[in-house]
């Protein structure tokens, strides 16, 4: 018996699941219910040129006339909390098995077997088509490895292959039932040490709404491989940078768990390129104070921290701390961190690297990263903030500055500006996204240590087109921004 193809399964899952009857769902699309039961059961699909309104209207019927244990069911499946997004995540799901039933009825492939489809060479634009696999859309529980030699590729590629990954849109829930482990070849001979590193800070910054864990090895090399356990896989080899040879996709559990395994026995600690750790964990196993008190620190600040708070401003916002938040850490050990910070910035010799949209934007919506978590300040408060920022770097003057005027690099213009600590000691970025909090990624590869050294002096070094050094400017540019401030106070 010929197998039904996943938009049919998918479709009839969701009219099962929701309670819903053929008949309903004809007269919401207003067709005969004939069309419905081929669609259910695998005869024929939409055609191209209903398919927006018919999926449409399939998932607005499903969303809206699921029963109450249904739509609970439904909801939980796509991790959502209403009505609309579940609407839209079944939209999603629906376009995307409709759009894979439908190339595979155009694609001319060599079958191996069941269910096993290879090709002789593909474009590594057509690749990544393959590679979007509607089973992506689950968010409920997803087991993905990868191995490629990713930094080998195109900028293009790389970044589809990144954003490919995207559950649902529309909502910044964390999926901890999504896991995806990524192996990479680290040859950096040819690594573009700005464009790569970026490349690298945002791809942590996209993954951080999944269970994500990042690895080198050399082994890597020329392969391009993905698999999700027990679903689909499909694997080649990387020829150049927009090429790969002999193509093989499956859905057949077992050759797809064969894959699997192969990439997750080179997954080990050791070639872990971050540790994920929290900044609670940084606080009370005093890595916080470790890094600071570190060799050779260099800072790149995406967005304003507590690092520059003055006393006062410090001591108002412990004061009004939630409960929970206080309780993530003593008070006391705030306050001798915060004096540490303090004695730190006043007396060392740091190197300190702030992009420019770091104060724009503590200027407009006040946001303040406070040990991970989000405090909003008065205009009042970013005033004072910026003033003491100013009065540090006059008093110290063994602190070096630089200002990262606009964009380093062009691909990356909608992603925020993380922020980086660097050290001979201890050496980690700092997420700053919604999904993201309490989320750093420590350096953990020599390799990975030595790439990010050479980033910083790269930026550091670069032209005063890009980043300003002169130190009477970038004050003049603070001072212009706290004039923005009080403009900004008084529309108020």
């Amino acid at each position: 018996m010929e197998q039904k193809n996943r938009f049919s399964s998918l479709l009839e899952y969701l009219m099962n699941t929701a309670g819903l009857k053929n008949y309903i769902l004809a007269q919401e699309l207003q067709y005969d219910v004939s069309y419905i039961s081929k669609w259910v059961n695998g005869k024929m699909i939409p055609s191209e040129k209903t398919e927006q309104k018919v999926l449409s209207g399939i998932s607005h019927c499903i969303a809206n006339s699921a029963t109450e244990e249904g739509a609970a069911q439904l909801k939980e499946d796509y991790q959502v909390r209403n009505a609309n997004e579940l609407e839209m995540a079944i939209y999603d799901n629906l376009v995307a098995e409709y759009n894979y039933a439908r190339e595979q009825q155009k694609d001319t492939i060599v079958s191996a077997g069941e269910r096993v489809y290879f090709f002789p060479e593909l474009p590594l634009e057509k690749y990544i088509v393959k590679m979007q696999h509607p089973v992506l859309r689950r968010v409920k529980f997803l087991d993905i490895m990868a191995e490629m030699d990713l930094m080998s590729m195109n900028h293009e590629y790389r970044i589809q292959i990144v954003s490919l990954q995207s559950v649902h849109p529309g909502s910044n829930v964390v999926y901890s039932d999504v896991h995806f482990s990524l192996v990479i070849n680290l040859d950096h001979q040819n690594w573009d040490y700005i464009y790569d590193t970026i490349f690298i800070i945002n791809m942590l910054t996209k993954m951080c709404y999944v269970d994500f864990q990042f690895y080198g090895s050399h082994q890597s090399r020329g392969r391009i491989i993905f698999t999700v356990k027990n679903d689909f896989s499909i694997s080649g080899m990387l020829v150049n940078k927009d090429k790969c040879m002999a193509v093989v996709t499956t859905e057949e559990k077992s050759a797809c768990n064969v894959m699997y395994q192969h990439i997750k026995s080179l997954c080990n600690r050791e070639m872990l390129l971050f540790v994920q750790s929290t900044m609670k964990d940084l606080l009370v196993k005093n890595e916080y104070v470790r890094a600071l008190l570190a060799p050779n620190p260099r800072w790149l600040m995406g967005h304003m921290t507590e690092v520059f708070l003055p006393d006062d401003l410090f001591s108002e916002i412990v004061s009004e701390m939630k409960k929970d938040e206080e309780e993530a850490i003593s008070i006391d050990e705030l306050y001798r961190i915060h004096q540490t910070t303090k004695n730190i910035l006043e007396k060392s010799t740091i190197r300190l690297m702030f992009y420019e949209n770091a104060f724009s934007d503590l200027a407009v919506s006040g946001e303040l990263d406070f040990y991970n978590y989000k405090i909003i300040l008065t205009p009042e408060q970013r005033l004072h903030y910026m003033s003491h920022m100013l009065d540090v770097f006059e008093q110290n003057r063994d602190l070096e500055l630089r200002l990262i005027y606009g964009r380093l690099v062009s691909d990356f213009k909608y992603i925020s500006n993380e922020c980086v600590f660097i050290s001979d000691m201890l050496s980690y970025l700092r997420l700053n996204n919604d999904g993201s909090r309490n989320k750093i990624m420590i350096l953990n590869q020599a390799e990975m240590q030595m790439i990010f050294n050479q980033f910083f002096e790269e930026v550091w070094n670069k032209d005063e087109s890009a980043v300003i050094s002169d130190t009477d400017s970038i004050s003049g540019y603070i001072r212009h921004i706290m004039q923005g401030i009080t403009l900004l106070s008084h529309m108020k």
